[in-house]
């Protein structure tokens, strides 16, 4: 298991004396310490939280402007498509450095639990989306991509579990 950032065996670990300096004259150089003697993980960590707190931010002065900036980005799908997957072998790489996909996957699965509780609220509407899905009839044609993604994640963990 890895120390948290304001450990001693942090400062030792990067050669670092006194890890933090006092007074604001030194808070830029603090920060920067700190950012230079992050891991991966921790970074993406940082990232995401900064983009959910600019989505609150703007969520709660403008959610129009939220919706009409994501609509603009989200029009090409393939380009899209392409970036979410490039950033999620990116992530993946970084988790794996320091999970099992065991645990990424039990992660994946307090995730996937967090965003039904965030989808609840909203359940008529997605029902409602549901059945259009099903009236279309290319469902499976649709999301090919990610079930077969899952597919291969599934695999992979049962593989680890049962034979290895």
């Amino acid at each position: 298991m890895h120390s948290s950032l304001g450990d001693q065996h942090r400062s030792a670990e990067y050669g670092e004396g006194r890890q933090f300096e006092s007074g604001r004259a030194h808070t830029f150089k603090n920060i920067k310490r700190i950012l230079y003697s992050m891991r991966s993980l921790e970074i993406v960590a940082l990232i995401l939280i900064a983009l959910f707190l600019v989505k609150l931010a703007v969520i709660s002065r403008n959610p129009r402007a939220w919706l009409q900036f994501w609509k603009k980005r989200y029009s090409n799908t393939t380009a899209v498509t392409i970036v979410a997957l490039v950033l999620a072998g990116i992530v993946l790489y970084f988790l794996l450095e320091e999970l099992t996909i065991v645990q990424i996957m039990a992660v994946a699965a307090f995730m996937a639990l967090l965003f039904l509780v965030g989808f609840l609220p909203y359940m008529k509407d997605m029902f409602t989306l549901g059945e259009q899905w099903i009236k279309q009839g290319n469902i499976l044609q649709r999301s090919w991509l990610v079930i077969l993604i899952g597919v291969a994640l599934s695999l992979w963990v049962l593989w680890e579990i049962f034979f290895k």
